[in-house]
């Protein structure tokens, strides 16, 4: 969607800012790997790879999973 993720259900408000990419393939291309860190940028937890599916990151792997767990939710209410 081209809104992108809206802020309508308690998952989608948990997640604070969602960073966005559009995803060109596979990750062997150093300059699209540095292209993803700087979306994803210093505040985000949770990316969408626009056209390919969804990426957390946390301090541990529970973070992790409790931010793409969320995601998933608030995007199936969305």
């Amino acid at each position: 969607m081209k809104c992108g993720l809206l802020p309508i259900s308690p998952e989608a408000l948990s997640l604070g800012e969602v960073a966005y990419h559009d995803y060109h393939g596979i990750l062997v291309d150093e300059e699209e790997k540095v292209l993803i860190q700087k979306n994803l940028g210093p505040k985000s937890k949770v990316l969408i790879l626009r056209n390919h599916g969804l990426v957390s990151v946390g301090e541990s792997v529970e973070e992790a999973f409790y931010y793409i767990h969320n995601l998933v939710v608030a995007c199936e209410i969305q």
